[in-house]
């Protein structure tokens, strides 16, 4: 889930989303910790968008006994065929850098931490409902670029894998107004 804080009330006018992405608290409890993600999109010229992402991560896992802390950045460029703003189908591509640390008896300090890089190709649906809730419906493949450079636990995770989701992004300005009446 995403919570966003632009306008979505017409197509036109759709020029920038900043979302605070809750996907990565959903993910941080789940395993004993916690994370927080923010992402900026804007539409470059008719049709075409970049968007950039930043994320941190705690979580304390079980198996082997550790404490993962991760950090992420991402690069989208967006492509929106039915040019309605940053609404609709679009198509790009992603690019994905994990900075990984380490912290456990069982970690030594030449296996205390990793970077992952990947690459993905996009496909995916945003819709907009009751103005003020926007739904981004995604798939794609992710390609591991440096599968051979890790060497602590991420080793035994890192693959080309297929990825799919749903975000919601909730404009809390617009959610503000509406309760203030």
């Amino acid at each position: 889930f995403a919570f966003a804080l632009p306008s979505f009330s017409q197509a036109q006018n759709k020029k920038q989303i900043f979302s605070l992405e809750t996907e990565y608290l959903a993910k941080g409890l789940k395993n004993n910790g916690w994370g927080i993600g923010f992402s900026y999109e804007r539409e470059l010229f008719h049709g075409m968008a970049v968007k950039g992402g930043l994320s941190h991560m705690t979580m304390w896992m079980k198996n082997p006994s550790l404490i993962l802390t991760s950090v992420e950045v991402t690069g989208d460029i967006l492509y929106y065929p039915f040019l309605r703003g940053l609404d609709w189908l679009y198509f790009g591509g992603q690019c994905k850098t994990g900075f990984f640390m380490y912290d456990g008896s069982s970690i030594s300090e030449e296996n205390n931490q990793d970077c992952v890089i990947s690459l993905c190709p996009l496909i995916g649906w945003k819709q907009s409902f009751v103005d003020i809730v926007m739904v981004d419906v995604f798939s794609g493949y992710r390609f591991v670029v440096n599968p051979h450079d890790q060497k602590g636990i991420i080793k035994d995770r890192v693959k080309n894998t297929f990825e799919y989701g749903i975000k919601m992004k909730v404009s809390l300005g617009k959610l503000l107004r509406l309760l203030k009446k």
